[in-house]
């Protein structure tokens, strides 16, 4: 069933105002958004490789931080980008049912995180498992 939604995180290409009177649409916010991401797992890659899996535990962690922008319910505020997204999981019991580039991101932090969590330095291998098993939840909808 979630499978076969569409492909893609983008709510629709409507130009909004924004606050301080210049337009953007809303492919932009989430390139922003997915770019931010991609920046900070690339940051915490390079952390790893230099055998700082602290800093990059640190910096997988902010790219989380930022994922979960698009995974969480706004009632008030100013998210117009977030609308239809949020709608989409709430409507399939909190599930991302659209295989997209953030989601694709997340679940790659996540699994880079648990392995953070597995060095010598930082040696939590219950919270190692823990974001390993979030990793697995966040691809349950596309098994089923």
């Amino acid at each position: 069933k979630c499978a076969s939604q569409k492909h893609s995180i983008q709510s629709n290409e409507i130009l909004a105002e924004s606050s301080e009177g210049q337009s953007y649409n809303h492919m932009q916010a989430w390139d922003v958004l997915y770019q931010t991401v991609s920046l900070l797992k690339e940051a915490g890659n390079e952390a790893l490789k230099s055998s700082q899996p602290s800093l990059a535990a640190q910096r997988y962690d902010k790219a989380v931080n930022y994922c979960s922008i698009a995974y969480l319910h706004f009632p008030v505020g100013n998210s117009l980008f977030l609308a239809e997204h949020q709608h989409v999981i709430s409507k399939n019991n909190g599930f991302e049912c659209r295989w997209n580039p953030l989601l694709k991101q997340l679940i790659m932090i996540r699994l880079n995180l648990s392995m953070c969590f597995l060095k010598e330095e930082l040696k939590d291998t219950k919270e190692a498992l823990s974001q390993a098993n979030l990793a697995l939840r966040a691809l349950r909808p596309f098994t089923e």
